[in-house]
């Protein structure tokens, strides 16, 4: 699926960033110099960024 919406011009098209959500589907076709950001919902509601 990835490959027919053209995952090139999104991840090699530009100097800018690309955010997704659920990059575990495409996996294997990001660049080797993905920066993983994880964002998690902590018990008293606030957010925790790691990367």
């Amino acid at each position: 699926m990835a490959r027919d919406i053209g995952y090139e011009d999104y991840f090699y098209g530009s100097d800018g960033l690309c955010l997704m959500e659920w990059p575990e589907l495409v996996e294997p076709l990001l660049p080797p110099d993905t920066v993983r950001v994880t964002l998690s919902v902590l018990p008293d509601g606030s957010r925790e960024i790691s990367y």
